[in-house]
C-alpha cells in the first residue's frame, strides 16, 4: 500500500521539475526485488536515474533480473512505436 501511495507525488514532482534542472534522481533504500523500481520508471520521464540498494544479495539478483525483464520490454515497445510510425 505505501508503494502505491508514494507514485504519485513521486509523478507529480516529475511534472513540476523544469528542464534545466537537469533528470530527475530517484534512490530506493531496501528495494527487495525491484518491483517498485519498475512502477516508477514507467511513470516517470526516461531520463531519469534510478538507482535501487538492498542489503540482500539474494533480492539485488531477483532486482537485477526485474531490471534487465524491464529494459527488454522497455526497447520493444519502443521498437514497435518507431515502427508505426
Amino acid at each position: 500500500a505505501m508503494q502505491r501511495t508514494s507514485l504519485p507525488p513521486i509523478a507529480q514532482l516529475s511534472k513540476n521539475r523544469s528542464s534545466k534542472e537537469g533528470p530527475m534522481k530517484i534512490l530506493e533504500i531496501a528495494c527487495g526485488t525491484g518491483r517498485f523500481m519498475s512502477s516508477i520508471r514507467d511513470n516517470l520521464p526516461l531520463d531519469t536515474e534510478c538507482t535501487a540498494v538492498d542489503l540482500s544479495p539474494y533480492y539485488l539478483d531477483a532486482a537485477h533480473d526485474n531490471d534487465a525483464y524491464w529494459r527488454k520490454t522497455r526497447r520493444e515497445e519502443e521498437n514497435r512505436y518507431v515502427n508505426s510510425i
